[in-house]
């Protein structure tokens, strides 16, 4: 067992975070080796642990993903995950935090089907660090007293076996610890070290440290989950003086548009250029290089895959089907199978055979293809200051307007709800006609 002292060695000295934008409320107070950290952790939970600290939000350290997604970046299967995740909020190093319900790719053996369910978030605590005596880790309070309890395995054990002849009574259920709705735990700090946005936004004037964009839900509609305060609820959205949720009936985003489709009045080559377009376009964005595959002037009129892309053509073409979502919708399976990183043919991009093979699969994914929402800055930020409001109702257990009035000082204070309302939507309207002219200018946008 490593000793307490020995883990506690680096304390003293001063570390660097690897990653500079991550507050150190999240990251911890403890300075660790990070080789007895791993030892006693194990490979896979630290393996898990990274990916989490990648993807995290790096203000509040959230953090949500479905087990496929960390299955996949941790290169470790759905089941090691699970057992990583048990150890990791063992350790103290993750803290169930309910659940919020957003759009996934839910990735299958043959095939992706893209739905809205309910994924669980967590706080995600703990970084990994530099100093002079080497690679060392920085973690909480309580995750150095876990380092330090003695693991209770090997060797000989008191009342280990039975004597010959006497039977054994009922087995005794398995202490298996279960991911479920997350526990209430004694907090004896000031609570801003849990959560860290609590009386710290910072004001409108300035700027503001927000997630990423693809932390926020696509659809405006946060759940969270859980053991919270049992006392009094605050007043709904709405009602109270609480303004309303700043969700589609208040903001309208903007929405990537949805490929255009083939025109009945087309010939044969204005149909096989349609298609080139697409291909081109679905290959050069994923595999981020120029695809010259029948790009030299006159090769396409020449080649003598003409008539079987003009097939292909009729083929989406009766069936409704743009040529830039079934091309991205190929290219994305192609790369899901391929391991040599190449683009696949064009004869099995357009095949009219695969066509009527793979059409229900492709209408399962089509909405991945366009019609995604686009929030702008001023709606992100206005949506992290009202969660950050409404958990603080929660908390506070706020009921009279006064009460209200004096957490949404903290948060939106004054105007800044309706400023912030204002901005998005101009922000909004915006971005959409940027959309609709890159789609006017046969610009690639999926």
């Amino acid at each position: 067992m490593t000793s307490a002292a020995h883990l506690s060695a680096a304390t003293q000295h001063s570390t660097i975070l690897l990653d500079a934008r991550l507050r150190h409320e999240i990251a911890g107070e403890v300075t660790v080796y990070e080789a007895p950290f791993l030892k006693r952790l194990g490979q896979p939970a630290f393996k898990v642990w990274q990916v989490m600290c990648r993807l995290r939000c790096k203000d509040t350290g959230m953090f949500h993903a479905l087990r496929a997604t960390l299955s996949r970046e941790a290169g470790v299967s759905e089941r090691v995950v699970k057992r990583a995740v048990v150890r990791l909020i063992e350790a103290g190093l993750v803290i169930d935090y309910g659940r919020r319900e957003l759009p996934v790719a839910l990735t299958r053996a043959e095939r992706r089907l893209t739905a809205v369910v309910l994924v669980p978030l967590k706080i995600v605590y703990g970084a990994r660090a530099v100093s002079h005596l080497g690679d060392v880790v920085v973690v909480p309070g309580h995750t150095l007293r876990w380092l330090n309890r003695p693991q209770n395995w090997g060797g000989s054990r008191v009342g280990a076996g039975r004597p010959a002849g006497i039977k054994t009574g009922p087995q005794l259920p398995s202490r298996e610890i279960k991911m479920g709705p997350p526990t209430v735990v004694t907090i004896t700090s000031t609570g801003d070290d849990v959560f860290p946005l609590r009386g710290k936004t910072p004001p409108l004037a300035g700027p503001v440290s927000l997630p990423p964009a693809d932390t926020f839900p696509e659809a405006l509609g946060v759940m969270l989950g859980g053991n919270g305060p049992s006392g009094p609820r605050p007043p709904p959205p709405g009602h109270g003086g609480v303004p309303a949720f700043p969700g589609p009936s208040v903001l309208t985003p903007a929405t990537v548009p949805y490929p255009p489709r083939l025109g009945p009045d087309e010939d044969d080559l204005a149909l096989a250029k349609a298609v080139m377009r697409a291909y081109w376009g679905a290959c050069e964005s994923r595999f981020k290089k120029r695809s010259w595959v029948l790009r030299q002037p006159g090769a396409l009129a020449a080649s003598k895959q003409l008539k079987s892309l003009v097939a292909g053509a009729k083929v989406l073409r009766e069936k409704e089907i743009p040529p830039a979502s079934w091309a991205a919708f190929s290219v994305d399976v192609w790369r899901r199978f391929d391991k040599k990183d190449t683009p696949p043919p064009l004869a099995w991009v357009f095949s009219p055979k695969r066509m009527e093979e793979r059409e229900g699969w492709y209408r399962e994914e089509a909405g991945t293809y366009g019609g995604r929402a686009v929030f702008p800055p001023a709606a992100k930020e206005l949506l992290m200051r009202y969660m950050a409001m409404r958990r603080a109702l929660v908390l506070e257990q706020v009921q009279t307007e006064d009460d209200v009035a004096r957490v949404m000082h903290k948060y939106l204070p004054g105007d800044a709800y309706d400023f912030l309302v204002a901005k998005a939507r101009i922000q909004s309207k915006a971005e959409q006609d940027r959309l609709n002219g890159a789609v006017r200018r046969g610009e690639w946008l999926w």
